[in-house]
């Protein structure tokens, strides 16, 4: 099957380091790499070997098999060998016709030792024919660019048959274990251009260093040619490679061959997210500038792994971020360094729902993991009585019952783009989401505490009182705006879907909750998502595209936003009834188009954003973890028997 030229192909380690391509080959990001290093999933990624140039010497010709962009948008060589077809699983794979014969590059990373493995073979190629890879060497943080420099170490070490180089010695360095002959014939290539960054703003020209060239000769015993690529901090004693190349591949490869084909296609995408932390477990909130982020891990834990019945994997996260509470917040990002970032008011909220739907899970499952169960009972009633009590921003339970969060300068929900400093959506005060998410979670710790009874019981008297506005026909996005009693901010967004579909429990009548659905239906629905704006706004921005402060003002005042149409779907099945006619046109109109696309951006991936104007292009990160998350949610709600009841048990 052809693809885009321009679709963008995944590979993980599951460390938080990652390969990333295009499936014309020609890099457009600085994030295009076959091999990265990686810390943690959120400290020392380091870009190490991001791509190469290939070629074949074939009866006295030169046939190039790889382009590069270079400054001035001049893509070289000229003329070269092009696929005649791409396929993605079980991994990326490239077919060339070359005259009377055949050629396959094919790549993937082991989920066994983390490699990366480049395998190429031929078909009816003439014995004698020559092939050529040149490598391209970096070693450089991955949101950065590399320029030329002399200090940079490329002369190669050999240690039992591979090469090893170091760039900078208090850097990671690369391995390479190969069958071809290596000739040393250092180079640096200059101004490598990437059109993704130049579009999006940012720094896009590099230099990328090349130490050498590895050959192959067509028609030898050992003539499959084989590259095994490797990240280290520190070599050991020991060899760190196999004695045998092409056995040592071949393993790796029958491996992961057997491991992809037995598992169907969404599934594999969905542990792509999954990463080590520590000892426990994340979930890199997209591929390729984000790390793991609690409310999106949250968020994505739910259709990526507890409702595909990966029980101990989801406990494994839930367990892990349950560790890093604090006041009652969870972190909402660890930095580029590791330090937790606690500024957000929902993170822990959406923690208490993920744990609850995992609880339910195991029920379900009829498995049992008391102690775990008595675990989560105590960290939400910890999140929940230092949440009403007031902890830091701002965040407190008011004499209303209701949830207030929020100071100047600080944006804690979702929608928290800044640029330069301000804040585009600051939603201080009682957001409307912020009071689904609360009421859900106080839900779950009902009859443990006649506090919380009671909180319950007036923020669900509150919320239709303080939200609903009969005239519109729809519910305020922020009461109490700026922490000033009474008042509203009525813009039509689709924080309010929460209060009808998404969370175990809806908070509106279903009259009212019908209204809500038609009303987003009517101005935020598009095929790949909701918008963040209704298009009447005079703040709305119909396309995500430009520098960095363009596209972040833009970020939450119209674009659309796929992981919001698992909640949407939902939600039109609770209140339109759950009939097979409804349940059409939940697959219609919600599940259909984002299967589409599961082909054109990220490759087997849902993308974080699109548009909000038509034709609703792509935009954002290309694999995002909720929105694959909650695609799949709802296509398995959609796929039950019977959809769930709209209520909530506590916690056992």
């Amino acid at each position: 099957m052809l693809y885009s030229p321009q679709a963008e192909w995944l590979e993980t380690a599951g460390t938080g380091a990652f390969a990333l391509g295009t499936v014309s080959r020609i890099r457009t990001r600085r994030y295009h790499t076959l091999l990265m290093h990686a810390a943690s999933p959120s400290s020392g990624r380091r870009v190490l070997v991001p791509g190469f140039d290939a070629w074949l010497e074939c009866r006295g010709k030169h046939i190039p098999l790889t382009r590069q962009r270079y400054g001035g948008d001049v893509i070289a060589p000229a003329q070269v060998a092009l696929p005649s077809d791409f396929a993605y699983r079980p991994w990326p794979t490239w077919d060339f016709a070359i005259d009377a014969g055949s050629w396959r590059e094919e790549f993937f990373i082991s989920s066994t030792t983390g490699e990366s493995i480049l395998l190429w073979e031929n078909t009816g190629l003439p014995a004698g024919t020559r092939f050529c890879v040149r490598l391209f060497l970096a070693c450089r943080d991955y949101h950065a660019l590399q320029a030329r420099d002399d200090r940079f170490h490329l002369e190669p070490k050999t240690i039992d048959g591979g090469l090893l180089w170091r760039p900078y010695p208090d850097q990671p360095g690369i391995t390479v274990l190969t069958n071809g002959f290596y000739t040393h014939e250092p180079y640096w290539y200059e101004r490598f251009e990437y059109d993704e960054e130049r579009a999006r703003g940012f720094d896009h020209l590099e230099d990328l260093a090349s130490p050498g060239v590895f050959s192959w000769t067509i028609g030898l015993p050992e003539a499959r040619p084989v590259l095994v690529l490797r990240s280290f901090d520190k070599i050991s004693t020991d060899s760190p490679f196999a004695k045998d190349t092409v056995q040592y591949a071949a393993t790796l490869e029958q491996q992961e061959r057997d491991r992809r084909e037995r598992m169907p296609a969404l599934d594999f995408s969905a542990n792509q997210y999954l990463v080590r932390r520590g000892n426990g477990a994340s979930i890199i909130a997209g591929y390729p500038w984000f790390t793991d982020w609690g409310r999106d891990t949250f968020i994505a834990l739910r259709g990526l792994f507890i409702v595909r019945g990966k029980l101990d994997e989801a406990r494994a996260v839930i367990e892990t971020w349950a560790s890093a509470m604090e006041d009652g917040l969870a972190p909402n990002r660890f930095a580029d360094d590791g330090v937790p970032d606690y500024a957000a008011a929902d993170t822990s909220l959406w923690f208490i729902i993920a744990a609850f739907e995992w609880s339910g899970a195991m029920r379900t499952a009829r498995r049992s993991d008391r102690a775990f169960d008595a675990f989560i009972r105590l960290v939400s009633a910890s999140i929940l009585s230092r949440l009403i009590e007031g902890t830091h921003f701002g965040v407190h339970a008011d004499s209303d019952g209701l949830l207030a969060a929020g100071e100047p300068g600080r944006a804690l929900t979702w929608m928290d783009a800044r640029v330069d400093g301000r804040v585009i959506t600051p939603r201080i005060g009682k957001p409307v989401e912020l009071q689904c998410l609360w009421v859900n979670a106080l839900e779950t710790a009902r009859r443990r505490s006649a506090e919380v009874d009671a909180i319950a019981k007036a923020a669900r008297r509150s919320f239709v009182e303080r939200f609903w506005d009969t005239k519109r026909g729809y519910l305020a996005d922020v009461v109490d705006v700026d922490h000033l009693p009474g008042t509203e901010d009525v813009s039509l967004r689709p924080n309010q879907i929460f209060a009808v579909g998404g969370l175990p429990r809806g908070l509106v009548p279903k009259r009212i909750g019908k209204k809500i659905v038609d009303a987003v239906a009517r101005a935020l629905y598009t095929p790949l998502g909701l918008r963040t704006l209704t298009p009447d706004d005079p703040a709305y921005v119909s396309r995500y595209s430009g520098g960095p402060d363009v596209r972040d003002g833009a970020y939450h005042q119209g674009t659309a936003w796929p992981w919001l149409m698992g909640a949407f779907g939902e939600a039109w099945l609770r209140v339109h009834g759950d009939t097979p006619a409804h349940r059409g046109w939940v697959q219609r109109n919600c599940i259909d188009p984002l299967r589409a696309s599961l082909d054109t951006a990220g490759l087997g991936h849902i993308f974080e954003i699109a548009d909000a104007g038509a034709p609703h292009t792509p935009r954002g990160c290309p694999f995002q973890a909720w929105s694959l998350g909650e695609f799949m949610r709802l296509e398995r709600l959609c796929s039950e028997p019977k959809l769930p009841k709209n209520r909530l048990h506590a916690i056992s």
